[in-house]
Parts: C-alpha cells; structure tokens; sequence
C-alpha cells in the first residue's frame, strides 16, 4: 500500500433477500442492487506506524436505497 492513497474493497454476493443501504458498525457499507448484496470497505495506510487501517465510509446519497432492476 502507499501513502496517500485509498483502497477500495467491494464484496459481491448473490443476495439472499433486498437489504436497504446502510453504515455498518465496522465503518463499511453496504446493501443491494439488482440480484447482488454489495459491502464496500475503504483502507489506507496509517501514518504513524505503516500499518492498513480501515477507514469509514461516508456516502449519504445511497442511504436507505433499493436499488433494483425489475
């Protein structure tokens, strides 16, 4: 990883049910679109001891939305 920058991580499964989008206590987020259950992650490097940290995310724009394609 290099200083400065950021790290997205995105897990995609099949979704077993519509799940609205959200903050998660960890500080990711995630949530539905289509027939996929996303969590979105954010990592960067911490300054003081080199070590990947795990950043909150902040997007109030895909709050509370179901996102779907039918």
């Amino acid at each position: 990883m290099k200083n400065g920058w950021i790290y997205l991580i995105v897990e995609i499964n099949k979704k077993n049910k519509a799940r609205t989008w959200d903050y998660n206590l960890n500080g990711t987020m995630s949530g539905t679109v289509g027939d996929y259950f996303l969590k979105l992650a954010a990592w960067y490097r911490n300054d003081k001891n080199g070590n990947p940290k795990l950043a909150k995310i902040k997007c109030p724009f895909g709050l509370g939305f179901i996102w779907s394609y039918d």
